[in-house]
């Protein structure tokens, strides 16, 4: 135990995150990286679980996708006229209607939405106050189309980038101004399933990880014709849930309008185009929040104490190998490093995979790579400065004391 605790070990391990933190705050731009640090600037690790190894679930066959494509207002209302004389639980729209253009197609349009019982469109937040935690402005479609809907937020957590960002958690509900505005998957679980839409409410988690169903694959899916042809019979759309937005034209069609990369991207490294529309992940999430299919994550002062232990404990070998078989120091350490990366990489997929367990072990890693060659820094040069100058500072300090 005398080599386990004893001040040695603290002071290494201080002196190795001090480093770490001293690396995290330079502002360093390597040139001859920049190519290597576009294709994964945005990657995790946990991100294979989704795309190569976590067992697809059951497709939701509650959620109908239907494609709007770029249909004008009244072609949109023909879609739901056609769709609502089968009384579906719900009609959720992921599209905007920003403005009137005083033609006959509002007109159309209104119509066809108030005839919806249940109506949900999106909104969309903007103007973000950090000090205060909550956005500014609340935009929805104009007031001539919003009278016969409640709305929910369309925003996803991207990042800070170009909005070309891995969608990997989602907000369920977000203050504005004096109010609150929930998301537009979370508004439709309120009223397909109050007491699935508690229990989101309950876990009092700012942000959720998704828990990914698939592609539009995986949910009842229709292109324009599948629902406007005449001879369409839309008999399973009754008391079922039906999101409405762009899906490309034809359906499943790349696209760059309304499309987002998400975990289960196949080319999850280097990428060059977004793998799911917004509606899809509207419905990912959707259906997530029904099933109460929930991750668990590791909050951040977790990741940090699993750092902490991960250095102590190198540390305290480390320095312990010195002691004992310093020739094979190199090799010793080297070995741990590499077999603790690997374990800790399996760890964060396997835990996601099957456990619903998100950990971010990134630090960890970081931890294990360093802290062979730092441990020699603190042993052979440190620890030999201060025991040569100690007796200088000593009386140094006598002196000036007299």
């Amino acid at each position: 135990m005398k080599y386990f605790f004893n001040i040695d070990n603290l002071l290494c391990t201080v002196f190795l995150f001090l480093i770490i933190f001293g690396l995290s705050k330079l502002a360093i731009n390597f040139a001859a990286l920049d190519p290597f640090e576009k294709a994964l600037q945005d990657f995790e690790f946990s991100d294979i679980a989704f795309s190569r190894i976590k067992d697809a679930p059951p497709a939701d066959t509650n959620i109908v996708l239907v494609n709007i494509g770029n249909l004008s207002r009244s072609e949109i209302a023909t879609e739901i006229e056609a769709i609502n004389k089968f009384q579906p639980k719900v009609i959720g729209i992921d599209a905007f209607f920003r403005k009137p253009k005083n033609n006959s197609g509002d007109t159309i349009l209104m119509k066809a939405l108030s005839q919806v019982k249940n109506l949900v469109m999106v909104s969309d937040l903007q103007g973000f106050n950090e000090d205060k935690d909550r956005f500014d402005t609340l935009n929805k479609s104009c007031a001539l189309f919003t009278n016969y809907a409640t709305t929910g937020f369309a925003n996803f957590i991207t990042g800070d980038n170009d909005g070309f960002r891995t969608t990997r958690m989602f907000s369920p509900k977000e203050n504005i101004s004096d109010s609150t505005e929930l998301s537009f998957a979370a508004r439709i679980a309120q009223i397909v399933n109050p007491m699935a839409f508690e229990r989101l409410m309950k876990r009092k988690n700012k942000t959720e990880v998704i828990n990914w169903t698939g592609d539009y694959t995986r949910f009842y899916n229709l292109d324009i014709n599948d629902v406007v042809r005449p001879d369409a019979n839309l008999g399973f759309l009754k008391d079922k849930i039906v999101l409405m937005g762009y899906m490309g034209e034809p359906l499943g069609e790349a696209s760059l309008q309304d499309v987002f990369f998400t975990p289960m991207n196949k080319r999850y490294a280097g990428r060059t185009y977004p793998d799911n529309y917004g509606v899809v992940v509207h419905a990912n999430i959707l259906s997530q929040i029904l099933k109460e299919d929930y991750i668990f994550k590791f909050s951040n002062w977790m990741n940090y104490l699993i750092a902490f232990f991960v250095g102590y404990l190198n540390v305290t070998l480390f320095l312990f190998i010195t002691k004992r078989i310093d020739d094979y120091f190199d090799l010793a350490t080297r070995a741990i490093q590499i077999a603790e990366t690997i374990i800790f990489l399996m760890l964060v997929v396997y835990l996601l995979s099957y456990k619903n367990i998100k950990i971010d072990l990134s630090l960890s890693i970081l931890v294990a790579i360093l802290s062979g060659d730092l441990v020699d820094v603190y042993n052979d040069t440190l620890k030999t400065m201060y025991f040569r100058y100690k007796d200088r500072v000593l009386r140094f300090v006598r002196i000036k004391k007299k």
